[in-house]
């Protein structure tokens, strides 16, 4: 009875001690998986900031090119505008032509229905 006591003593400890042993590497490598984890996740945060910034930069850079853009073409627009609003003013200057008497008269000699 006393051997079976003690068998039975020496195979807990013996599964203990292997238990320990297996709890042991086990976490070594959950350790080892996790620090393995974290590196990959420190580096899709820096790709994530990279990307971030660089979205940034890009569209300041789209706004000042064509803000940039707009300061240097606004005297040529500005002048455009104005060759514009004299031809307008020719266009009501030559329908206007019709009310002139004379212009009248040589239109009615023509024989120009309106």
């Amino acid at each position: 009875m006393r051997l079976l006591r003690f068998l039975w003593k020496l195979f807990f400890v013996m599964m203990t001690s292997m238990e320990d042993n297996e709890t042991k590497e086990l976490l070594e490598k959950e350790l080892e998986i996790a620090q393995e984890n974290n590196k990959i996740l420190k580096k899709i945060q820096r790709g994530m900031r990279l990307g971030s910034f660089f979205s940034i930069l890009y569209w300041l850079f789209i706004l000042g090119t064509a803000v940039g853009a707009y300061y240097f073409l606004q005297p040529f627009v500005e002048s455009f505008g104005g060759i514009l609003g004299s031809f307008s003013n020719g266009i009501d200057g030559i329908q206007g032509l019709d009310k002139i008497p004379e212009v009248d008269a040589l239109l009615k000699t023509i024989n120009i229905n309106r």
